[in-house]
C-alpha cells in the first residue's frame, strides 16, 4: 500500500503506542540464559520474535491504528548477528 493510501485509511487522529510495554515474564528467563551463555542465537531470535508477536497482538487487541514491532526488532539485532 502506498503512503497516500495509508493516510486515507487512517482516522483523523490515529492512535499509536509510544515507548515500551511490559515484557512477558518468561522473557526475563531468556535474558538470564543469554547472560549465562546457556542458549544460542536461534533460541534467542525465536524468543524475541515470540515476544514481538505477543506485543503486536496486544496492540491490535487494544484497537491501535498504527502498530509496530520496531523496538523488538532493534533489540534482537543488537544481540544476535
Amino acid at each position: 500500500m502506498n503512503a497516500g493510501a495509508w493516510r486515507e485509511a487512517l482516522p483523523l487522529l490515529p492512535t499509536q503506542a509510544i515507548g515500551s510495554g511490559p515484557a512477558p515474564g518468561w522473557l526475563w528467563l531468556v535474558r538470564e540464559a543469554i547472560a549465562d551463555g546457556r542458549i544460542g542465537g536461534a533460541d534467542i531470535r525465536e524468543a524475541f520474535e515470540d515476544s514481538a508477536s505477543i506485543a503486536l497482538g496486544d496492540m491490535e487487541a487494544a484497537g491501535l491504528d498504527i502498530v509496530s514491532t520496531a523496538r523488538c526488532s532493534g533489540a534482537i539485532s543488537a544481540i544476535v548477528p
